[in-house]
């Protein structure tokens, strides 16, 4: 057999030996890379919505406790939930993902889908001050035992502080006030893929395996506010504007344990993750009502700009 001929056979043999091995290659980088691409836009509106989701709940009308009066104290309950500017999944189809979560039934929550639960305590200092603190906590749970692929914890506390700066019986209250929180959670959703049929490197493949998503958050924030209401015969409603400065770190993590069959099964171990910070500044909006003398019922709706948060509360007075 001549050198030429030789050559021919063993680079044939080699293509045919590394074709496979760079189309595997080639999935593996695009199974990836729609990963990152479905982490990126999902934990934009989290970034957003987090920080400001961090200090919601203050049911906080400008009746300022005064000592004059006696010394008074206020404890209430509440609910608080959370619903985000939505991202638009279908634009992950524009950007090249051919697997979208959604196909697949990994629900990955756009909103925060638990009411978060809030205790509340406030105090009276001296005339026309007091102060106050809240805790938002969810314990460990998980779903998984009973066929739900979903889990979450949640932990948060802050401190207030209010100053009446108009009493008058013809006039609006008006206080000013002050606010400082930090809250931790996390939120995982996962699903099994079974037989799922898409395209990578323009074959055809079938996607099978584990997927989860996680989004983990530790935010703080810092506030400052006008509150302006008054009280009409037990119907109290109110309203504030201020602002609030968001520090912390947002997370978004999806992973998979994929068999992609094309021809052969070749295993993948997919992780993405993005992480972010909060708006650093952002405004605060508040209206609500509480209704009741002495003990009270609360609604509340607050926003950011973009994002709308409502809670409700019954508040105890002593």
């Amino acid at each position: 057999m001549s050198l030429r001929k030789t050559l021919l056979i063993l680079g044939a043999i080699l293509c045919a030996t590394l074709a496979p091995r760079f189309a595997e290659a080639q999935v593996d980088v695009e199974i990836q890379q729609n990963a990152q691409a479905i982490v990126d836009l999902i934990n934009v509106p989290f970034a957003e919505g987090l920080g400001f989701f961090t200090y919601m709940g203050w049911n906080t009308p400008p009746e300022v406790f005064d000592l004059k009066d006696g010394p008074r104290v206020e404890i209430g309950a509440g609910l608080n939930a959370l619903i985000l500017d939505l991202p638009d999944l279908g634009s992950l189809t524009a950007a090249g993902v051919t697997v979208l979560p959604g196909d697949v039934g990994l629900i990955i929550p756009t909103f925060l889908p638990l009411p978060i639960p809030v205790a509340t305590a406030r105090v009276g200092l001296f005339n026309g001050l007091d102060v106050g603190g809240r805790f938002a906590y969810i314990p460990q749970f998980d779903l998984s035992s009973i066929g739900i692929g979903i889990s979450a914890d949640v932990t948060g506390f802050g401190f207030d502080v209010r100053f009446k700066v108009v009493d008058d019986p013809l006039l609006p209250t008006i206080a000013v006030g002050g606010s400082y929180d930090v809250m931790k959670g996390n939120i995982s959703v996962s699903t099994d893929i079974q037989d799922y049929a898409t395209s990578y490197s323009g074959g055809a493949v079938t996607i099978d395996g584990p997927a989860g998503y996680s989004l983990d958050w530790d935010t703080q924030s810092f506030g400052a506010n006008v509150i302006v209401g008054k009280d009409l015969a037990g119907f109290y409603p109110f309203g504030s504007i201020g602002f609030q400065r968001n520090s912390g770190s947002i997370t978004s993590t999806f992973n998979g344990n994929f068999d992609v069959t094309n021809g052969g099964t070749t295993n993948y171990v997919i992780n993405a993750v993005r992480t972010a910070t909060p708006v650093l500044f952002e405004p605060k909006f508040v209206l609500g009502i509480d209704v009741g003398e002495g003990f009270k019922w609360g609604l509340l709706f607050e926003s950011n700009g973009v994002d709308i948060a409502g809670g409700t509360s019954f508040k105890g007075r002593f």
